[in-house]
């Protein structure tokens, strides 16, 4: 699995929500990579008012706004057994 995180530069909820989504990746040996919204017009389109965005491999979102670590686990072992339901 591999989770992407949506995000901005000058924005409070962004760092906080950066913070639990490392700590989250870290604790389940996920790959996170981190994309600024505003390099991408279609992104900032999309997502430019709901940063922070923790989206799965597959673009679903599993978090946005205050990203609390444990629902954020949960969404992610979700979306892991669902991936595997679906192979």
């Amino acid at each position: 699995m591999e989770l992407e995180l949506l995000t901005r530069q000058r924005c409070p909820l962004c760092d906080e929500g950066a913070a639990t989504a490392r700590r989250m990746a870290s604790l389940t040996r996920t790959k996170l990579r981190v994309v600024d919204v505003d390099t991408d017009p279609e992104l900032a389109v999309d997502y430019g008012l709901r940063v922070p965005v923790v989206r799965d491999g597959s673009g679903s979102v599993l978090a946005e706004g205050h990203i609390h670590p444990w629902r954020l686990l949960a969404a992610m072992i979700r979306s892991r057994v669902g991936s595997r339901r679906s192979r």
